[in-house]
């Protein structure tokens, strides 16, 4: 590795070379930065449609013509309410086709900006960003004669304007402001169309030119590793109900081997193989998990699912404050299923730090959903050990244990359950402070 120290434009933090640095930028400014452009084109679109609305009901409250300034904002308001309509068309077309031809489909997201809102049917992610224009598909391709239906669910998207378009040429509403903006829809849709399908951006286009120059082989081989995936979603979804096995892992090594993959592709591949790794609770697969996830963090620093993992795996090794600063801002960002395992790596990370109150709180969100009873055990008992000074500083004199912890539980709130097991974790594994074990028990009988 190189010992060039670079430097971030933005913050100026200096770091070595093995650093994540993009554009000149630390990660964190990078993401940052991804963040702030999405959220301040979703505003400029927002603000783009209240000014189309102001102008339509001014418009109606009077006979007077429409000023020239006046009609260019409105217009841009309905072209951007046009791109809505699109987008969401487009994105369904995608995800119907896959359906259609039994691929799975693993996300359907509308927006751009940040994520407002989220919700799983089935194996399926609806995510709805800020301001709903543009978006993604990504869907899970297997089964045979697999080139003419994956050109099939790829053509899906940017197809769907044509009839969109045509539909929109036949409509009419009788008054002359809107007929005039509805009679140029079909071009600004078509517009859309050529967007995605010219391959020189990372569109839909590409992704059929990618399509047409595959070999069989090549194919073949992806259909393989994307089934192997398909198998590992109930995993990566609710990790409790599909614990993972080692054929999974040895079928996402499988999948990284396959040629063609795109740097995203890559990059969501060895993530998932970190993830399994870590579920695995395996210890000896922790250098593997190192290497995916800081290989995946490299190519994408700015996707909160492979943050959070790469976030999870430094506290495994060992470097506790570096991982909880990257798990953190991804909690309200990952699916619900998942914070089960994020909130036991965090408290994994706090109690090691030997910060007692934080690591209680996400054990106790991890309690009921976590597929890793060795890491909790271990976590357990290490709170244990923070635990039994607070409970020795929280003592009275004279005080017998049922008022010491019916008082400590009034100020702990239901947390308090899981320090009693923690006490109680403590004494077994060392021996020690066994005269707390009457409170610990009180606290937590079973």
């Amino acid at each position: 590795m190189s010992d060039r120290i670079l430097t971030c434009a933005s913050c100026g933090v200096r770091a070595g070379a093995g650093s994540v640095f993009r554009r000149g930028l630390c990660w964190q400014c990078h993401a940052e930065k991804t963040r702030r452009r999405g959220t301040t084109s979703a505003m400029w679109h927002i603000a783009l449609l209240i000014g189309g609305i102001y102008v339509f009901v001014s418009s109606s409250a009077t006979t007077k013509p429409i000023a020239p300034l006046a009609f260019i904002l409105l217009a841009l308001a309905f072209y951007d309410v046009v791109l809505i309509v699109v987008t969401v068309v487009h994105e369904t077309a995608h995800a119907l086709t896959a359906i259609l031809f039994e691929f799975g489909v693993r996300e359907v997201s509308i927006g751009v900006g940040p994520r407002m809102a989220s919700k799983r049917i089935g194996h399926t992610r609806l995510v709805f960003n800020l301001y709903p224009a543009g978006g993604h598909t990504l869907t899970l391709p297997h089964g045979d004669n697999l080139r003419p239906k994956m050109l099939a669910v790829t053509a899906a998207g940017p197809l769907s304007h044509i009839p969109l378009a045509a539909w929109l040429a036949t409509v009419s509403t009788g008054d002359e402001l809107w007929d005039v903006l509805i009679r140029s829809t079909p071009e600004v849709v078509m517009f859309y169309f050529l967007i995605n399908v010219i391959p020189i951006f990372d569109n839909d286009g590409r992704g059929l030119a990618r399509l047409f120059t595959m070999s069989d082989d090549q194919l073949r081989a992806m259909s393989s590793a994307v089934s192997s995936i398909a198998e590992l979603v109930p995993t990566l979804d609710d990790p409790v109900a599909n614990p993972p096995t080692r054929a999974q892992r040895n079928a996402m090594l499988q999948h990284l081997q396959a040629p063609g993959l795109s740097p995203s592709d890559r990059a969501f591949a060895l993530n998932n193989l970190a993830v399994v790794d870590v579920l695995l609770d395996d210890p000896e697969l922790l250098l593997e998990a190192d290497a995916a996830s800081w290989d995946a963090f490299e190519l994408m620093p700015e996707q909160p699912a492979l943050r959070n993992t790469r976030g999870a795996v430094l506290i495994l090794k060992g470097e506790y404050a570096e991982g909880i600063d990257l798990m953190k801002p991804t909690m309200t960002k990952i699916p619900a299923e998942s914070l089960g395992e994020s909130h036991l790596d965090l408290a994994f990370g706090y109690v090691r730090l030997g910060q007692a109150f934080e690591g209680r709180d996400h054990l106790y969100a991890a309690l009921r959903r976590n597929a890793r009873p060795r890491l909790f055990a271990e976590t357990l008992r290490h709170l244990g050990d923070l635990e039994a000074d607070v409970i020795r500083q929280f003592l009275e004199p004279d005080e017998d244990p049922a008022t010491t912890a019916a008082r400590f539980r009034r100020a702990a709130g239901p947390q308090a359950a899981i320090t009693g097991q923690a006490i109680k974790a403590h004494i077994s594994a060392t021996g020690e402070d066994k005269d707390l074990w009457e409170i610990g028990h009180a606290l937590s009988p079973e």
